[in-house]
């Protein structure tokens, strides 16, 4: 086989899955599975979903006597948007079932006075009497008729969400920001976005089923590519606009949690409304739209920087002490699906020395052994026995769960309403600690924890491989490394090509003027290593035979031929 054959076909082994997706993405069928994988995940009617974003103490949203301040300044700027708005709702609610096409047209209709309405509410919380700080720059930008650009991280995937919330940076003066173009919409910039339909009927508001319906679906369709391209996001707020009533839904990775549908027809619906693009345009901080609050970005880097040109880089601390860690360049993976573990693994620099590690982040469910526990219970097998560990594994550092405030990062404790790690109260007493029942789907469902594990190793994707000779020693090693394993009780269970990096060296170099500059060199001879032991078995009895060679047959069809 050729360097160009085997280079192709490894190509498409790393891009089957991202392929799948993205072409999946555009038909019915990639919707309907996943309308499948939401089974028994939605929780709704909850109003705490909508307390959370609007009543954290120090919102602007959370001052009723501001809100009803902005809600007259709001009516009265844009009162012709808000009839126009319930007029087209109605008109919809009245007609027949429509044929896709008239529901797009009849959802166009809606998207100018929507806007409006949002641009309303930036003038109104810009007046110069109220003097009103501004915690965020955000801008709503319509993206319904063409999908967001495709960045290397997004895995290639066409979305178009009606609108999209986008960070932008600060105006040079004054608190309002020019509208901003679509071509300037990407999904790194973006941490919440807008859906809307016609009828009133669309909105998810099936108290009695714990089931995604069509449109909670394409919703938790976005919040995925979102986590995907901000893979620091825990959590993502979807505001879904359905005829004249909308509902937050908060998406995680345990499934969705939906508030109560509130009725702009009415002024207190309308006022929800209001305090919720307040939070989303205005006032909410990263970390209160889901963004890891153990994770900040570097001085001088933001979310609205192109990505194409550098990559942000992101600093943060692993538990409760002063050590931290920087990334470089984007991650190595990123988790393509909602639901689940969420993996994202990084080159980074960090640690009591400073020196270039891979940390990999996940969920893990709480009833399973921890990945790190896992690494360190391999290392205890083989010292038993006085052996080495294989090279050909990822050389385990340190991990363990992220704590935040003292608490670990949970999936359950983010969901609580308010602010999940301050101070809970009833009168003045301390309240209870424990999970809101109703935020579950059931009480039997484990909690998962956010995990980090820190490799003193680095490495690059298997796909990145630079000749033929590369691929066969690095794939040698790891197969060397994975019969060594098995010959002392431990299976993988899930090795993937995501699961096997290149070893690189990696040295950072700075300048007069504090640029810093990463370089990344590939290891001579080439090396290979496993990682991800997070679903690994380990045997309760171990082999008492000495551990063989890896196979003769392998060596001689994968290192003499390409050597």
């Amino acid at each position: 086989m050729s360097d160009t054959e085997l280079h192709s076909g490894t190509a498409r082994v790393q891009h089957l899955s991202a392929t799948t997706l993205a072409k999946g993405l555009r038909t019915r069928d990639f919707r309907s599975e996943f309308k499948k994988e939401l089974l028994n995940t939605v929780v709704h009617g909850q109003h705490a979903v909508f307390e959370k974003l609007v009543k954290t103490v120090g919102a602007l949203s959370s001052d009723d006597s501001l809100m009803d301040v902005i809600c007259a300044a709001v009516r009265k700027d844009c009162d012709a948007a808000i009839h126009k708005l319930l007029a087209l709702a109605a008109e919809a609610d009245e007609g027949r079932k429509d044929a896709e096409a008239d529901k797009g047209r009849k959802e166009a209709k809606m998207y100018a006075p929507l806007n409006k309405i949002m641009e309303g509410v930036e003038r109104a919380l810009a007046q110069p009497h109220l003097d009103l700080p501004r915690k965020c720059f955000r801008r709503p930008v319509l993206t319904s008729s063409h999908s967001l650009a495709k960045e290397a991280t997004s895995y290639g995937v066409e979305q178009k969400p009606d609108f999209v919330i986008v960070e932008v940076p600060p105006p040079t003066h004054g608190k309002l920001h020019k509208p901003v173009t679509g071509d300037y919409a990407t999904w790194s910039r973006c941490p919440s976005f807008i859906e809307v339909k016609a009828k009133t009927g669309d909105i998810p508001r099936n108290r009695r089923s714990n089931n995604a319906t069509g449109t909670l679906t394409q919703a938790a369709d976005y919040a995925r590519v979102i986590m995907i391209t901000r893979p620091f996001q825990l959590y993502v707020y979807g505001l879904l606009f359905c005829g004249h009533s909308f509902v937050l839904a908060l998406f995680d990775r345990r499934g969705v949690v939906v508030s109560k549908d509130y009725s702009i027809k009415s002024p207190e619906g309308l006022k929800n409304l209001i305090c919720v693009l307040v939070r989303l345009l205005w006032d909410a901080s990263p970390e209160e739209l889901g963004h890891d609050p153990t994770v900040s970005l570097v001085q001088n880097h933001s979310y609205c920087q192109d990505y194409a040109k550098q990559y942000p880089r992101f600093q943060f601390s692993m538990w409760s002490d002063t050590r931290s860690w920087t990334t470089f360049g984007p991650p190595i993976w990123t988790y393509p699906s909602l639901l689940g573990r969420g993996t994202s693994v990084w080159r980074t620099f960090g640690g009591p020395d400073g020196r270039a590690m891979v940390v990999k982040m996940a969920w893990r469910t709480e009833n399973r052994m921890s990945e790190s526990d896992i690494y360190q219970e391999i290392a205890r097998i083989y010292n038993s026995r006085l052996d080495e560990l294989p090279r050909g594994m990822a050389q385990f550092y340190e991990g363990r769960d992220v704590m935040y405030l003292g608490e670990r990062i949970s999936v359950y404790r983010l969901r609580e309403p308010v602010d999940p790690y301050g101070p809970h109260k009833v009168g003045d007493e301390p309240a209870p600690r424990g999970f809101s029942a109703h935020l579950r789907v059931s009480q039997d469902e484990p909690n998962a924890f956010l995990h980090r594990v820190t490799f003193a190793d680095t490495g690059k994707p298997l796909w990145e491989y630079t000749s033929i000779s590369q691929f066969a020693k690095v794939l040698y090693m790891v197969i060397c490394a994975h019969q060594d394993l098995c010959e002392h009780g431990i299976i993988h269970r899930d090795i993937s090509v995501g699961n096997v990096l290149i070893r690189t060296d990696v040295s950072i170099t700075t300048n007069a003027a504090g640029e810093q500059t990463v370089t990344v060199t590939d290891r001579e001879p080439p090396e290979g290593f496993l990682t991800d032991f997070e679903l690994a078995k380990i045997a309760t009895t171990y082999p008492p035979t000495k551990v063989r060679a890896c196979s003769p047959v392998l060596q001689r069809n994968l290192v003499m031929t390409y050597s």
